[in-house]
């Protein structure tokens, strides 16, 4: 039943005052609306029907701090341990190359048969050289022998004319020693005086010194500084300078006289050696026109020895040339020096090789190396003997290897080269690309086991206990390590997650 209350003229409400009443009735209503919605929400009826929930078993992991190695990968390629580029050694056709790339060579094989006519050819004609040169040899040995019978004829004349001369030398020694005697004597006299004069000139510079002190003494006295005793001092050493000086004086002018005596005996002496050395010099006219004789008989055996080693040596180079030539007939013959794969073919058969052009490359396929350039960081994590694996992409599987050289030279990048043997293995083969891994550092990370992990909608998450109930919580993940997953948020250390949370989604 709905209550009217009309409007009289007597019971007029303003406008304004109407519209507030309206205003204020409806906040009412709605504040009681809305708390005995607070009511209902906070204090939910019980269920009219009860609902029984089976538990679930729940296998639970503590994140923890693990080790974590690190590794750095490098890139190399595998290569022959034994690698070689055979060539040519001399010019000619190929007449042979029995091998393709790809084939299986034998120590000792026959790679390449080069056409060596021109060097047969060759050898033919040094070997006819040989008699024409040994014939050479004979003349010039026959010369020799005639020269030789020159020269001992040219030695019995110089030998006759030689004890000539010895005759008036040894006149002429005695003659000149007796000149030598005298000249001995003058020599001491001059000695003597040189001695003398040298004593004359030290006794001059005293008595120099002696005047000088004797006037200085003197104005000293005169001026009361010194007494009269050492004036005379000075005085007296004066008279003996002086007498010095007269003394060596005469000594001089006596050993003059002397000199003159000796100068004297060495003409009278002089003048009988001159005498002498005439007759010595017709003896020794004699002597030059033999020598000179003798000299051209042993130009003539030089001349003809010298004959005789050119032709030797023409016989040498002809017998080098049979030599050379019987090398390069050897050099034709091209084998494998040990045994591996033919890898690359630079020429085919009627080609013309020259001296050192490239034939094939043999390559050992049974011992292979990995070589690698290492940051001059690393090198040192390397040792000689140390195994390391290599992965091969190709195969892509790891293959045992043994550091077996480090080149201890840098390149202008500061990486040095590493050699690892391989193992033998016959699938792989030189070229292949691979990779080895180098620990670099160790480390700690936060780890949870890799079945914790799971995804939603691509945004990878665990389930974290909390306050006992398990809720999806997001993580930013790293690397797998042995089962356990690198976590860099998301988690902290002794936190509590679910692994195999599959049975938490199915229930979801």
């Amino acid at each position: 039943m709905t209550a009217h209350f009309p409007l009289s003229e007597t019971a007029k409400f303003p406008r304004k005052k109407t519209v507030g009443l309206m205003a204020f009735l409806m906040l009412l209503s709605f504040g009681a609306s809305w708390g005995a919605f607070s009511l209902l929400s906070s204090n939910p009826s019980p269920p009219t029907e009860t609902e029984t929930v089976a538990p679930i078993a729940l296998k639970i992991a503590v994140v923890e701090r693990l080790p974590v190695e690190g590794d750095r990968v490098l890139t190399g390629t595998v290569e022959a341990m034994e690698s070689v580029t055979l060539a040519s050694r001399v010019m000619g056709f190929v007449q042979e190359l029995p091998v393709e790339e790809g084939d299986r060579v034998d120590t000792g094989q026959l790679i390449a048969y080069i056409d060596v006519a021109d060097i047969q050819a060759q050898q033919n004609e040094a070997a006819a050289a040989i008699p024409q040169a040994q014939a050479g040899v004979s003349m010039a040995q026959s010369s020799v022998v005639v020269a030789q019978s020159q020269e001992s004829q040219a030695r019995s004349q110089w030998v006759e004319s030689q004890a000539q001369w010895q005759a008036a030398q040894a006149q002429l020694n005695e003659t000149e020693f007796r000149r030598d005697e005298a000249i001995a004597r003058r020599d001491e006299l001059e000695a003597r005086g040189l001695q003398a004069e040298a004593q004359l000139l030290e006794a001059q510079a005293d008595l120099e010194d002696a005047y000088l002190h004797q006037r200085r003494m003197a104005m000293l006295q005169a001026d009361g500084a010194v007494s009269q005793s050492q004036l005379d001092e000075a005085n007296t050493r004066v008279a003996m300078s002086e007498a010095r000086v007269e003394q060596i004086r005469s000594q001089i002018q006596q050993s003059q006289a002397a000199i003159g005596q000796a100068e004297a005996q060495i003409q009278q002496s002089q003048a009988a050696i001159d005498r002498t050395q005439a007759q010595i010099g017709q003896a020794q006219a004699q002597i030059q026109q033999s020598e000179a004789q003798m000299g051209q008989a042993e130009a003539q055996v030089e001349q003809a020895r010298a004959h005789m080693e050119q032709a030797r040596a023409q016989v040498d180079r002809a017998m080098a040339g049979v030599d050379r030539a019987s090398a390069d007939l050897d050099y034709g013959t091209v084998t494998a020096p040990f045994s591996g794969v033919v890898t690359r073919k630079y020429a085919e058969v009627g080609s013309m090789a020259g001296a050192g052009q490239s034939l094939v490359t043999i390559e050992s396929v049974d011992r292979l190396r990995f070589s690698v350039p290492v940051p001059e960081s690393l090198v040192s994590r390397l040792q000689l003997g140390q195994t390391i694996p290599v992965q091969i992409d190709a195969l892509d599987r790891e293959v045992e290897g043994e550091v077996t050289q480090i080149i201890p030279a840098a390149n202008t990048s500061h990486n040095f080269t590493v050699k690892i043997a391989l193992s033998s293995d016959s699938n792989v083969l030189p070229g292949m690309f691979g990779r080895v891994r180098i620990s670099t550092s160790d480390r700690s990370a936060l780890m949870v086991p890799e079945t914790a992990i799971v995804e939603r909608l691509g945004i990878a998450g665990v389930y974290k206990m909390t306050d006992g109930r398990p809720e999806f919580q997001t993580v930013t993940t790293g690397n797998t390590y042995d089962g356990n997953v690198e976590i860099f948020s998301g988690v902290q250390l002794g936190d509590r997650v679910v692994e195999h949370p599959e049975a938490i989604e199915g229930s979801s």
